[in-house]
């Protein structure tokens, strides 16, 4: 096998910025207008709360005057970002910054002068940050009070919602002064011309201000500055860490900012890194793009991850995405339930969908969307019921099955109250939003202006599909809770949604699964891609072949050489250019690749190939490499990203919209499940299958199972010999075969 890899330094690269402490704070601006600007002034975020024009630093030489840096170079990883500037005109002062996000909410930026000439450098470092006060009437957002004590700057704020965070400015060394000043506003920008310090930073000082409650009015910018001064010996190097804590309470942000400013803030974040990748299975393989995309789908993953533990985020879970979509969203939730059950430390998997059963609303609904500060009564559909099975099966644990039982009941009773008053067995879709999957032909097929975000009713696939899980979910949770009566009653009504799905949704003429009318029960036959999600259950088997073999795998269709699209190619509406009725769309889903829908698909076609259509297995493997493999810039093995939707022609990905990192889909069960091949079960039968990606070698190592540590090894043990897949059990080899093939062994 091939080097260990480290993943930090596997990941790094050059073109990317994005920072997550894996607690509550975030940086990552999706178009960033300041990376050069030393500290942080584009927008960062607490939870879901931006934090814009946190500080930034000037570096000030013998004139009084800032000095002009120019970057030379910029390195990023997971852990930092790196960039080196050079002075110009003085070529002999070098400036090195590392940017940092800590998990315990803190922004750091450590600065490193190195001084090549022959005499010593004096420099003044003005930090400065830029908040804004609001006071009108009805209150608002913004700064509330501002204090500088203990060699740093404590501020307030209200956010919306009604929230308050408190945040701590300051640095590993004391300032030798600062300054508070309340200003009418001007333009936010990193500009030493724009702030006060033209005017109150004079002959080495800064002039002491504490000009916050002044004016005709209370409301304005307020400009916080810091000084430090440093000597740099000739061919020395000096260092000061700038940091800013954010949290929610005053203590702990002073308590954060404290214990930062103690200790060596990069060499925190590496350790910080490197224990969370420990905290996950290793994986290897002969193909870059797939062994990459696993490591940047856990960097993706941690950098969204909160553990707020307050307001309606009392649960461990993970952030959909960046900018707008720093929220915890029930439609990625149940991926990330999927993805993190993967952990050694399921908490976040279980969070995933306790903090939504925790605020579950009185009609028994889930809600759509979190924050620290305010939650939503939208609603998204999502497959809870498979995907917890999916986590207990990995990491049993009878405490969390018994805690989402009751609730998860509710929600089934809220479906079949007023999703199903006809009682068909199939569920409505009420609006073309709640599927996450808007702008699409298949609302058009009940109301021709459904794209108009009215209200409609379309009985959808995915809305049934999950429902139908749900239910065989909770009949697996009452059997294992000890309540057979209730376990019967579930899967005695698991069983008729089944069946309305196999009488109603399957049209064997067309070899499909469609939407159906609510008033006819007929199929629409309107081909998208969730029309192959009842591949992802039971149901379905050799009569159902040709939905795959005739419609997925076709090239007319939905085998596009960059993964399947969301809608069929062949509709009249179908798009891969992101366009609507002509019209360019942020999230149109007529026709591009989306993740999300991609790897249900690949799931689906990899299960069919494994249970009962085994000459599948070739596609099924094609069909996950093409999904991952779209995910990077221009085919480039160092260089993946997850936007939200691509061309699934040409790859192009929706960087338009400025989201990457979106945590929409899933990857890393993919892996492990159909490149390593270990398949969840609720027995203690230990099943490894793995598909043939025409891979030399692949390793799946510490994986947290049952109970148990599996590793996974596949390669060349003898020159004469095939290559062989092994199976070790908590170290010991437990069974091993020449080539591919299915191994079971009884867990101990």
């Amino acid at each position: 096998m091939a080097q260990p890899i480290d993943p930090l330094t596997y990941l790094e690269r050059q073109d990317k910025w994005y920072l997550g402490g894996g607690r509550a704070t975030c940086f990552a601006p999706p178009f960033p207008l300041h990376l050069d600007a030393l500290g942080f002034w584009d927008e960062a975020h607490f939870c879901e709360v931006p934090l814009p024009r946190l500080f930034t630093c000037f570096v000030v030489g013998p004139t009084g005057s800032p000095l002009r840096l120019r970057r030379l170079s910029r390195s990023w990883r997971p852990d930092r970002l790196r960039q080196t500037f050079e002075c110009e005109g003085d070529v002999e002062l070098q400036v090195r910054e590392q940017k940092v996000v800590l998990q315990d909410d803190v922004f750091a930026s450590q600065l490193t002068f190195l001084n090549r000439s022959e005499e010593p450098r004096e420099l003044d470092v003005l930090v400065w940050s830029l908040r804004t006060r609001f006071c009108g009437e009805d209150g608002g957002t913004g700064l509330l009070t501002c204090e500088c004590e203990d060699g740093c700057v404590h501020f307030d704020e209200v956010v919306a919602g009604g929230g308050r965070l408190y945040l701590c400015l300051g640095a590993n060394q004391a300032p030798v002064s600062m300054a508070v000043n309340l200003c009418e506003p001007s333009a936010q920008l990193p500009w030493y011309a724009i702030s006060t310090l033209p005017e109150k930073f004079r002959n080495g000082h800064l002039a002491e201000n504490r000009k916050l409650e002044v004016g005709s009015t209370p409301a304005g910018d307020v400009h916080i500055a810091l000084h430090y001064h440093i000597v740099v010996p000739p061919h020395e190097r000096r260092e000061l860490a700038v940091a800013c804590a954010v949290a929610a309470t005053q203590e702990q942000a002073r308590a954060c900012h404290s214990s930062a400013v103690q200790m060596d803030v990069v060499a925190a974040a590496v350790s910080q890194w490197r224990q969370f990748f420990e905290g996950i299975p290793y994986f290897s393989c002969s193909d870059p793009f797939l062994t990459r995309y696993y490591w940047y789908r856990w960097f993706g993953l941690r950098l969204c991850m909160v553990d707020a533990g307050a307001g309606f985020l009392p649960w461990p879970c993970v952030f959909e995405g960046i900018g707008g979509f720093r929220q915890h969203i029930s439609y990625s939730a149940q991926c990330h339930m999927l993805e993190c059950a993967w952990m050694h430390d399921p908490s976040y998997a279980q969070g995933s969908l306790l903090g939504f059963l925790d605020s579950q609303l009185d009609s028994g609904q889930l809600r759509g969307h979190l924050g620290l500060f305010q939650a939503d009564e939208g609603f998204y559909h999502a497959n809870w019921g498979a995907h917890a099975l999916d986590l207990l099966a990995i990491h049993p644990d009878a405490d969390f099955a018994a805690r989402i039982y009751e609730p998860l009941c509710r929600y089934a009773q809220y479906f079949d109250r007023e999703r199903d008053p006809e009682q068909s067995g199939l569920y409505d879709v009420l609006n073309q939003g709640e599927t996450g999957q808007e702008y699409m032909p298949r609302y058009l097929a009940v109301d021709p202006e459904a794209d108009q975000w009215k209200p409609i009713r379309l009985k959808g696939v995915d809305a049934t599909v999950y429902m139908y899980q749900l239910k065989r979910a909770l009949a697996k949770l009452a059997a294992d809770l000890g309540r057979p009566d209730e376990a019967r009653e579930w899967s005695r009504q698991a069983d008729l949604v089944g069946q309305a799905i196999l009488q109603h949704m399957w049209d064997p003429d067309r070899e499909m699964f469609y939407d159906c009318d609510p008033e006819t029960l007929k199929p629409t036959g309107a081909a998208a891609a969730v029309g192959f999600y009842p591949f992802l259950t039971d149901l379905c088997n050799e009569a159902h072949r040709g939905a795959l073999r005739h419609r997925l795998l076709n090239p007319r269709e939905f085998w596009l050489p960059c993964g399947p699209p969301s809608t069929s190619a062949d509709d009249g509406l179908y798009s891969a250019q992101a366009e609507w009725k002509g019209k360019r769309m942020n999230c149109p889903w007529n026709g591009r690749m989306w993740p999300m829908t991609a790897s249900h698909l690949c799931a689906a076609l990899a299960r069919a190939a494994k249970t009962h259509s085994p000459l599948l297995r070739l596609q099924a493997a094609e069909l996950i490499r093409r999904f991952v493999h779209t995910m990077f810039f221009e085919q480039d093995p160092e260089r993946p990203n997850c936007f939200e939707h691509y061309n699934p022609v040409t790859g192009e990905p929706s960087a338009y919209r400025g989201i990457d990192d979106y945590q929409h889909s899933w990857v890393v069960d993919l892996i492990i499940r159909h490149v390593a091949g270990l398949e969840p079960r609720h027995d203690d039968l230990l099943v490894v299958d793995p598909l043939d990606f025409d891979l030399r070698e692949f390793e799946l190592r510490r994986v947290h199972y049952r109970g148990h540590v599996v590793d996974i090894v596949y390669g060349p043990v003898d020159p004469e010999r095939a290559p062989m897949l092994q199976v070790f059990v908590d170290g010991a080899e437990r069974a091993s075969r020449e080539g591919l093939g299915r191994i079971e062994i009884q867990l101990p």
